[in-house]
């Protein structure tokens, strides 16, 4: 049976020389430094959520992505308060609830999630921070390239759903 081996010693060192390139490049359309997120879901990709995203935190880390929502739950109930990213979409309002309840930034892929989310957030007088998920041309799932401008123009009707920075194009029209 294979095994991995991960050096703390080098991945903490990892961070830190990531943490400087990031910041040599300068700031991005937003006026902000880039962040690292780190995707941790898989269980850490084997090496154990919960552990491996303490570390991280522990490590400058600010930012980690999941794929579902037990490993989210899973960060929260371990006392993670930094940001979260779902990098799958809800499957239902009961789903969706729960993420919004827990603080987790969602990815949205369609026009019919940002009306069901602004629905429950007007509902719970609350914003709501989310990625928007493009879809490049490997067909899995998201907003096809070419409809982008369609559902960011769709966004700016929105009142509770915040893009996050990472959208550069529209930081630098919307500030």
């Amino acid at each position: 049976m294979k095994k991995l081996m991960v050096s703390r010693k080098d991945l903490k060192n990892n961070l830190k020389v990531v943490r400087k390139i990031l910041k040599a490049q300068g700031k991005d359309d937003c006026g902000n430094f880039p962040r690292i997120i780190a995707v941790v879901k898989g269980n850490g990709m084997g090496l154990g959520l919960v552990p491996y995203s303490k570390f991280l935190v522990n490590h400058g880390i600010d930012f980690l992505a999941v794929a579902n929502l037990e490993e989210a739950l899973a960060l929260r109930q371990a006392g993670i308060q930094e940001e979260i990213l779902m990098l799958t979409p809800f499957s239902n309002e009961k789903e969706l609830v729960q993420l919004i309840q827990n603080k987790i930034t969602l990815t949205i892929s369609s026009i019919e999630q940002i009306e069901l989310i602004e629905k429950i957030a007007k509902k719970a007088k609350i914003k709501i921070k989310a990625h928007v998920k493009i879809d490049t041309g490997f067909g899995r799932y998201g907003v096809l390239y070419e409809n982008l401008q369609n559902i960011l123009l769709f966004f700016k009707m929105c009142d509770t759903i915040q893009i996050t920075r990472n959208v550069h194009s529209f930081c630098k029209t919307n500030g």
